[in-house]
């Protein structure tokens, strides 16, 4: 015997004004406007695909014979007796369920007859029936049509009519037609019946709007017409509505019991909208809790707490809210412990609500122990509380197992509200046998996302990879507001989840027309430099003796072009400064040794008298060292002969006034001092002292100087000082003579050092590792030649970050912003990572999130820089898109988001998707199987003030082996929206196909021992099964294709029983 089961789906919404104040079936067929299709098996009964309503007439002709006292009598559908009396003007009924005598009928207001009046009883005999919970009465001129709200074939009873006393004769007033058209079962609108007595599942998943006004709508399920066994009240906005809201608990029923879905609006009208649908599973595994809040908590915390702990502020559980066997629930500690091993359906319907002024994320979280099993992130906004979130998975649990949720709000604050349910059931799995019992071959499959979404404007498959994003990374600077500090060709090297490589080099746009995203080649213009390294080389003159006239240098440009430089005997020049060129000349005949030439000086004395005692003269010799002499009374000595001297002194007393002759010999007394040094050779003729270095070369050229030193005299009016010139290196002269000459080539650029020749290509990359040659003989003993080397190309796909770094710099956020503009470029990745908004510039460190496009453990991957002002924080959790809670039988591809069964049979599908949206949209989910939907709701409205909110879509499926099912969220407009990590689908096969008992063969060995495999008891036996039925053919003995046969014979299609 198959397990139980319905599904009543809503298809069509009903009017927005079908349901008011007053509690009425949420499935009732009858609400204005709707439909609702079903699924059902034979033991449990729905009034609207089993019953017909009875319906009856009474028609007011004279409303004067209709008085006081005046009865009318009715037969409920349920077989009640009501009676309403004729009374002076009041409506009114005391006993509104089973049988009542007590109702009054206004008839005193209608003294006599005439359209007026009878339509003025009609409403008055309407109205006093149609407070009775059995029975719909409405008026229309002056016919009262009455409809029993209990179906079936019972219904269809009399209406009698009397006096009672009463002034007038009431068979006159009005004509009579009874109920007719009754059928099916004894059900009332809307109700579920249960034939055995069973453990059920029940899921309404309710999707309401309001029709003017914001209320609260309330939901409550009643066994008979007992007390609810389960109320919620979540908040429905005008302004965000229709609301997706689910309700759940198990119940228990005996056969014959009745289960109610009722629903209300605390003020104006409200609607049942497309896609509400409720779900009745049978439990048969014995090992089950549902804990429903009957009393919601008070928490009012901001603190993580768990909302189904009664101790302290937390809910409260009445007995009619509990059910339990096998697993302990434990109120003060809000736990489910489980008996024993197996896999368990854990459903969760949160329904929370701010305990203050909040506007925040709450993280809810199902724990196993302390792991976390699932963890859901929602919005919780005070203006539009409680609201409601369902999460259900199938998780393998191990005897003794503590199931637990917790909330974390982090700001604001949190309590769960009325109706917050957590239901843990056993699925019914195999006993090892030959055949599983009822729930099939355990099939089934959880997966949830534990990635968000890409944010888009299409049809999302939450379960697609491609539809979630990859791996992130962070690219933090330290201080937003902050001069970058970033230097031109600091790069940054980036990889996407696809094996795309960027490196993100740094330009100076004060110094280029080079745009952010612009691909880079090895001569792009970086600012001072080249996006590629320019090669260099040098040319070291050892001996310029040996460059001689006629002589010659080559060098070879980036481009391949020879540049050949001849030696002149004093001339640098180049008439073909571009390509190739061969007659540019360098100065050889000016250097035609190797010897040092040494540095002179002059110091003329023009006035005598102001070269005093104390006075001083300082030289710098070759070397280095300084040598100073101090004007004395009368005497010219040195100390300190070689190296740094200060202890020379020089005649000044000796010439107290200028003039010529005074002069002269001041200039003597000056040379002596100074010839005494070893570095220095000085001479004096008349009032000139030329002084040498006695070492030669350029670094003779030094300065002289004079100070006063606290002498009477000023030696600056006192001298006329020439510094040190002359002195020369020829290798230096020679190198500065060739650098000179290779510089006017475009393609170069040469500097000198010392006898050091650099030599740079002016267009970067590899292609400028070029060589040098010289003539052979002299030149080579001339020169030592080290070929060009270090030009390298660009990196491959590099791309142009543009900031201003050498004139009013840029902040570190302005680097951000040009950051993200580059990879989002056509050269950058291009859409192939996504980058977070760029917050707006403060102090302090700032970030952008890079998240892979494509989802995978390929994302995975590290970026590297060279940039000092930069953190980085690689991409990381690309490889954890899905998590796998349960799965067997059914497979699951990422690649596509399909779910595969192995086996055909009958399944229970649930998604839980959390949405979010760009801005308000009403999104459209389905359920697909082999891409033909089968479940859809159209209606339900995502606002992005109190997003992410929850969704939930489910189903019964028939399936076939390998059938696929698929699952779709759309926003059907231009309205980006996401589904955010923690969606999660839950599979699982009911029961498999096993349409009829099994029958056993029998007759084909008859009593006088013949074979007969044609008898009807063989012919008619059926087998159980789990695929369909084999066509075969039968009734004709011998094979059925012998030569000759005029008859065809008769076939069985699939899953047919017989012909």
């Amino acid at each position: 015997m198959s397990n139980s089961h319905a599904h009543v789906e809503c298809t069509t919404s009903s009017a927005a004004t079908a349901i008011g104040t007053a509690a009425e079936e949420m499935f009732d067929a009858t609400h204005a406007s709707v439909v609702f299709s079903s699924n059902i098996s034979n033991d449990i009964t729905w009034a609207g695909n089993a019953s017909e309503f009875a319906t009856a007439t009474i028609t007011v002709t004279d409303a004067g014979q209709c008085t006081t006292n005046n009865q009318i009598t009715m037969i409920t559908g349920r077989g009640d007796q009501v009676t309403i009396t004729g009374h002076a003007d009041t409506n009114a009924m005391s006993d509104t369920t089973g049988a009542s005598s007590n109702g009054t009928f206004a008839a005193g207001n209608t003294l006599s007859g005439g359209s007026s009046n009878n339509n003025t009883q009609a409403a008055a005999i309407a109205a006093t029936l149609n407070l009775h919970d059995d029975i719909i009465a409405t008026a229309a001129s002056a016919v009262v049509t009455i409809t029993q709200r209990i179906g079936g074939a019972a219904g269809n009873s009399s209406i009698t009519l009397t006096d009672n006393g009463g002034d007038g004769d009431i068979s006159s007033a009005m004509t009579v037609v009874n109920f007719t058209g009754g059928a099916g079962t004894v059900l009332g609108k809307g109700e579920f019946s249960f034939s055995r007595a069973g453990t059920y599942h029940v899921i309404v998943n309710a999707i309401t709007s309001q029709a003017t006004s914001d209320r609260v709508q309330t939901t409550t399920f009643n066994l008979n017409s007992a007390s609810a066994i389960y109320t919620a009240a979540p908040f429905i906005d005008k302004d965000m509505d229709p609301k997706d809201h689910t309700h759940q608990r198990i119940i228990s029923v005996a056969a014959g019991d009745i289960l109610h879905i009722k629903t209300k609006t605390a003020a104006n009208t409200m609607g049942i909208e497309k896609g509400t649908s409720i779900t009745i599973l049978e439990i048969t595994s014995g090992v089950f809790a549902s804990s429903t809040v009957t009393t919601a908590g008070s928490n009012n915390t901001t603190d993580a707490f768990n909302p189904f702990d009664t101790d302290g502020d937390g809910p409260a559980f009445s007995s009619a809210g509990k059910i339990a066997s096998g697993i302990t629930f434990t109120g003060n500690a809000g736990s489910m412990t489980v008996p024993s091993a197996g896999k368990y359906l854990i459903m969760i319907n949160h329904m929370f609500a701010a305990g203050g002024s909040t506007n925040s994320n709450i993280a809810m979280l199902l724990k196993k122990g302390s792991t976390v099993l699932l963890t859901n992130t929602l919005r919780l906004h005070s203006t539009v509380d409680p609201t409601e979130h369902t999460m259900c998975i199938i998780e393998s649990l191990a005897a003794s197992d503590v199931l637990t949720v917790s909330y974390d709000i982090g700001a604001g604050r949190c309590q769960a509200a009325l109706g917050a349910t957590f239901t843990v059931y056993r699925l019914q799995e195999s006993d090892g046998r030959r055949r599983p019992r009822k729930r099939g071959k355990d099939l089934y499959s959880c997966i949830v996302t534990e990635r968000t979404g890409e944010s888009v404007a299409t049809v999302v498959n939450p379960f697609d990879k491609d539809s979630l994003l990859g791996a992130q990374a962070t690219v933090t600077v330290a201080d937003g507001d902050a001069a970058s500090g970033m230097t031109e060709k600091e790069s940054m090297t980036i990889t996407s989840t696809d094996g795309t490589v960027r490196k993100y080099v740094i330009i100076d746009d004060n110094a280029t027309t080079v745009a952010t995203g612009a691909a880079l080649t090895n001569t792009s213009d970086t600012g001072a430099e080249q996006a590629g390294e320019k090669a260099t080389a040098t040319i070291t003159v050892d001996n310029a003796g040996e460059a001689i006239a006629g002589g010659t240098i080559t060098a070879i440009t980036a481009g391949g072009n020879a540049v050949t430089i001849t030696g002149h005997a004093d001339t640098n020049a180049m008439a073909d400064t571009t390509g190739a060129s061969t007659n540019g000349t360098f100065a050889a005949g000016n250097t035609p040794s190797n010897v040092n030439v040494k540095a002179t000086a002059t110091i003329t004395v023009t006035d005598a008298g102001q070269m005093t005692t104390n006075n001083q003269c300082t030289l710098i010799t070759t070397g280095g060292d300084t040598v100073t002499i101090t004007g004395h009374a009368d005497t010219n000595a040195m100390g300190d002969t070689t190296g740094a001297s200060t202890n020379g002194t020089f005649a000044a007393g000796n010439t107290l006034s200028g003039g010529s002759t005074n002069n002269n010999t001041q200039a003597a007394a000056i040379a002596a001092t100074i010839n005494l040094h070893s570095d220095f050779t000085a001479t004096a003729s008349s009032a000139v002292v030329t002084i040498t270095q006695n070492t030669g070369g350029t670094a003779g050229n030094t300065s002289i100087t004079t100070a006063k030193n606290g002498g009477d005299g000023d030696p600056e009016d006192a001298v006329t000082i020439v510094n040190f010139s002359g002195g020369t290196n020829p290798q230096t002269a020679q190198a500065a003579a060739i650098a000179t000459t290779l510089n006017l080539h475009d393609d170069f650029t040469a500097t000198s050092s010392g006898a050091v020749v650099t030599i740079t290509q002016n267009s970067a990359g590899a292609a400028g590792n070029t060589s040098l040659a010289v003539s052979s003989g002299d030149m080579v003993n001339a020169t030592t030649l080290a070929n060009f080397s270090g030009g390298s190309d660009v990196t491959a796909n590099s791309v142009a970050v543009a900031i201003n770094t050498t004139g009013t710099a840029a902040t570190q956020n302005d680097f951000l912003v040009q950051l993200k503009a580059a990879i989002e470029s056509s050269a950058g990745h291009n859409g192939k990572i996504v980058v977070s908004a760029v917050p707006t510039e403060a102090n302090g460190a700032q970030a952008i999130t890079l998240t892979q496009d494509d989802a995978g453990p390929a994302g995975n991957v590290t970026i590297t820089d060279d940039i000092s002002q930069t953190t980085l924080a690689g991409f990381v959790n690309g490889d954890d898109i899905f998590s796998t809670r349960a799965i067997n039988g059914i497979s699951f591809n990422r690649a596509a988001g399909a779910f595969t069964v192995s086996q055909p049979g009958f399944y229970f599908v649930m998604l839980n998707s959390i949405v979010t949206a760009a801005s308000d949209v009403v999104i459209t989910s389905k359920i697909l199987v082999n891409g033909t939907a089968q479940v859809t709701s159209d209606t339900v409205h995502i606002d992005s003030l109190p997003d992410p909110m929850s969704h939930t879509l489910n189903g019964f499926l028939t399936l076939k082996k390998r059938d696929v099912v698929t699952v779709t969220i759309d926003a059907n407009t231009s309205v980006n929206i996401a589904s955010a990590a923690g969606s999660t689908l839950t599979i699982f096969r009911y029961y498999p196909f096993t349409k009829t008992k099994p029958g056993k063969a029998s007759g084909r060995i008859k009593k006088d021992h013949t074979i007969d495999t044609f008898s009807v008891e063989n012919l008619t036996a059926q087998y159980e099964a789990n695929v369909d039925q084999v066509p075969f053919k039968f009734g004709i003995r011998g094979a059925g294709t012998l030569r000759g046969r005029g008859t065809i014979p008769s076939t069985v299609g699939l899953g047919d029983k017989k012909s």
